[in-house]
């Protein structure tokens, strides 16, 4: 129903609550199918609108360049995001 957008082997996947009077999206980021921690903005974004392409790209590059600031590494591993 909602636009997956790709990025650097990420994947931005919004999953909808519904309930009889609204529908919440909750915005999910996943790392080669697993999930990751999003930046605290990136998980504030209203539950009621979608993210941007250019919102999912920069939290993509901040988990990065986090992980990249504690330990340079040429791929990312997966078990250091989850």
């Amino acid at each position: 129903m909602y636009t997956k957008y790709t990025y650097k082997g990420f994947t931005y996947e919004p999953w909808e609550d519904r309930e009889d009077d609204n529908v919440k999206i909750f915005h999910d980021i996943h790392y080669k199918g697993d999930p990751v921690k999003e930046p605290g903005w990136f998980r504030n974004i209203s539950p009621y609108t979608h993210a941007t392409k250019e919102e999912f790209e920069q939290a993509c590059d901040e988990i990065y360049f986090e992980l990249w600031v504690k330990k340079p590494v040429d791929k990312l591993d997966n078990d250091a995001i989850l």
